[in-house]
């Protein structure tokens, strides 16, 4: 009989047996899908808690948090991460040139110890120098390495005694070694046509890659170990993988660096790039009187930076430009510093008008003069005028270096002067000038029409009569006619004419004493160009490969011009007609070789100005809605290719037996869509998923664990059972060995 305390002993190793047991089972057998947690090393400031809206800065956040099941969804930047995979997951990129895990030249990049790990849509690069490190070390089974760029490792990938992994539509570039494999045998590519990985160190037919029948895919395998080859590897690159270099350091600074005497309003500059010229380099400025200056500026395009405040004079000021590019990457200078000058008094005015000494100046004249600040500075003028050489102050604090005057007088000789004053309280005195006004008698001005002129008909034509003058006085009026009955006044008019024509065009000026001169010109009116109009296309929109069909062209100009027909068949054949007159059909036959969409496009030109037409034609082809079309190779009635329409990319489809085609649209295996070729019909297509077996293997080690249990306990029985019985022999010998009592009767 077993006692209590054994039948509670089995009953709780029983138990735990069934916990270990449905433990085993495969996380997310239920069939539903996993999370999504998002990161993004933009998020500097937080809060942090993976959605979408408040993503984790960085992907080991992102994997801890995780679930088996779930998927890790990383934004582009740099992330300069050692990743270890621990978790049944998907590790997904948003672009993978854009979205980079950077080793920083230390150990592997990315370490996966976990099956059913998903890796697609990253540059994984950058890994330590020593033996072992590596882009990706692989230590499980059933893992997927999809769709990356991984370069600039010692060991691209490396596979530790592990099978069954699939990678294929990589990138391996600019590796020590690009793969290796420490025993185990996985698959390297996707079959065909989809192919396998693209190998820097096997894309020239110097290196035994060739390609004869420029499918895109190499003729022999990649040979990588024992048991593991790409028996599909990839002619080109699929995508871009270079590595991006980080801008320049900024150079060449204005100041230069160390300099004195600079203006307090200088603007600082310097020069940039990128030594990826398609980059954009944008700045952040550091600026101030501070040895470690503050930002000031971010994110700017341009090379300089314009302080929005004068600076102060003689004081040292400190700046630095940092450089960043598309990816994050970025560089910057040491600080650089410039010391100010002190301030200098303005310039000595100069240069008056009227001139020092003048005579015969009109009554109506102002006065102007040059002055300005060696510094830069703004200056304000103090005005002396008058009849006598001692003349009174009649304007302060003048901005402009001008002055209005009142009507003068007759033969009187004035004399002026100005002082210029600088915002800081400097001043510069200029010299006593004078001038003298004409007499009281009149010249007649001259008028200035330009000329000879040209227009279209009803476009605008300008005319200007700022050559007219006057040289005792000042013209007050300018009165335009233009030939064609009509007329205008001002200095500088416009007329469109209504007519072609020759037009005789009179200027008369009229100056401030009522006289007035006159000028002619000729105005020249044509007729412009026309376009020819969009040229009509009257032919099949729809064929067979191999098939001539006959097309006509047609378009009319209005100018009666000669037209040129030039016609594109999007196949890479061309027709051009002679001149032809207006209104004339060009006719050509054309038959196309591969069946597919094509673009024909037709172009007439009447040599100054061109109109465009074209129309889309099926050969052997069908549309399907606005994702593509389906094509017919082989002329057998059954479609066998669909083409995307934006990039043309060739896509795999499936007959059915009712005459519908499954499209994989995305490429990812998958059917994606279900048409209809003889409706037009296109839906989603939604395939049905298969309810999991229950998992016999599993049971039967249950059960077997179960059974190697009982005969350790029923062995454990027996052997307590046998202690036993000896015991009480061994007992009983020792009774009977002890020695009886000697009886003795009373």
């Amino acid at each position: 009989m077993y006692r209590r305390n054994d039948i509670i002993e089995i009953s709780c190793t029983f138990l735990l047996i069934v916990i270990l047991f449905f433990s085993m089972l495969p996380i997310g057998y239920s069939g539903k899908d996993g999370n999504t947690i998002y990161v993004d090393d933009d998020n500097i400031n937080g809060p942090w808690d993976g959605s979408p809206a408040h993503p984790f800065r960085y992907i080991a956040e992102g994997i801890y948090y995780a679930s088996s099941g779930d998927t890790v969804f990383v934004r582009n930047g740099i992330y300069h991460e050692n990743i270890n995979i621990y978790k049944t997951i998907s590790l997904i990129g948003e672009d993978k040139l854009e979205t980079i895990i950077d080793g920083k030249g230390n150990n592997s990049v990315v370490y996966v110890n976990k099956p059913l790990v998903n890796i697609t849509n990253f540059t994984i690069r950058n890994s330590g120098g020593l033996l072992d490190n590596s882009g990706i070390i692989i230590i499980t089974k059933d893992n997927m390495i999809v769709n990356n760029n991984i370069v600039d490792n010692h060991y691209g990938i490396r596979i530790y005694e592990a099978s069954n992994n699939t990678i294929y539509g990589n990138n391996f570039a600019v590796n020590i070694i690009n793969a290796h494999v420490d025993d185990g045998e996985n698959t390297w590519d996707n079959g065909y046509p989809s192919g396998g990985n693209y190998w820097d160190d096997f894309d020239e037919p110097s290196e035994g890659a060739w390609d004869n029948n420029s499918d895109g895919i190499i003729d022999s395998p990649y040979q990588i170990e024992e048991n593991n080859e790409d028996s599909y590897p990839l002619g080109e690159s699929n995508g871009d993988w270079e590595i991006n270099q980080p801008p320049m350091v900024p150079w060449n600074p204005d100041p230069k660096h160390g300099e004195q005497n600079t203006s307090i309003y200088t603007t600082l500059k310097w020069n940039g790039g990128d030594p990826n010229y398609e980059d954009t380099v944008t700045y952040d400025v550091y600026f101030g009187t501070e040895s470690t200056p503050p930002k000031v500026e971010s994110n700017q395009t341009e090379t300089s930076y314009a302080p929005p405040e004068r600076l102060d004079h003689e004081t040292i000021y400190y700046w630095r430009i940092v450089a960043w590019d598309d990816h994050n990457a970025r560089n910057e200078n040491q600080t650089w510093s410039f010391a100010t000058h002190e301030n200098h008094p303005p310039n000595i005015p100069s240069n008056p008008n009227p001139s020092n000494g003048k005579i015969d100046v009109s009554l109506n004249t102002d006065l102007e003069w040059e002055g300005g600040d060696p510094d830069d500075d703004t200056v304000s003028y103090d005005i002396y005028f008058g009849n006598n050489s001692t003349p009174p102050k009649i304007k302060a604090n003048a901005s402009g270096e001008f002055h209005v005057l009142d009507q003068l007088e007759y033969e009187t000789k004035y004399y002026w002067r100005v002082i210029a004053r600088d915002i800081f309280g400097a001043t510069t005195n200029g010299s006593l000038w004078n001038f003298t006004t004409r007499p009281p008698e009149n010249r007649k001005p001259i008028a200035d029409a330009g000329g000879p002129y040209f227009g279209y008909v009803n476009s605008p034509v300008y005319f200007y009569g700022s050559g007219s003058n006057d040289t005792d006085g000042n013209i007050t009026k300018w009165f335009w006619d233009f030939g064609d009955d009509t007329n205008a006044t001002g200095e500088t008019v416009s007329h469109a004419y209504t007519s072609v024509g020759t037009y005789n065009l009179t200027l008369t000026v009229t100056d401030d004493r009522n006289a007035t001169g006159e000028n002619k010109t000729i105005v020249t009116i044509t007729q412009p160009n026309r376009p020819p109009s969009k040229p009509t296309i009257q032919g099949p929109s729809t064929g067979k490969k191999s098939v001539s069909y006959e097309y006509e062209f047609m378009s009319t100009d209005e100018d009666g011009d000669l037209l040129t027909y030039s016609v594109d068949w999007d196949d890479g054949t061309s027709d051009e007609s002679e001149r032809l007159a207006s209104g004339t059909t060009y006719e050509l036959d054309h038959s196309w070789s591969l069946a597919g969409k094509y673009n024909l496009e037709v172009r007439v030109s009447d040599n100054d100005t061109s109109s465009v037409n074209e129309i889309t034609v099926l050969i052997d082809a069908i549309n399907v809605g606005t994702l593509g079309y389906l094509t017919d190779n082989d002329g057998d009635g059954i479609y066998d290719a669909f083409y995307l329409n934006v990039m043309k990319n060739k896509r795999n489809v499936s007959r059915q037996d009712n005459g519908t085609y499954l499209i994989d649209v995305d490429g990812d295996g998958k059917w994606d869509h279900l048409f209809d070729p003889v409706s037009g019909e296109l839906s989603e297509y939604e395939e049905k998923q298969e309810e999991g077996d229950f998992p016999w293997p599993y049971l039967g080690i249950g059960l077997f664990i179960i059974f190697i249990i009982g005969l350790f306990y029923r062995r454990r029985r027996n052997l307590r059972r046998q202690r036993e019985a000896e015991e009480q022999m061994q007992q009983a010998q020792r009774e009977q060995m002890e020695p009886e009592q000697p009886y003795y009767p009373m």
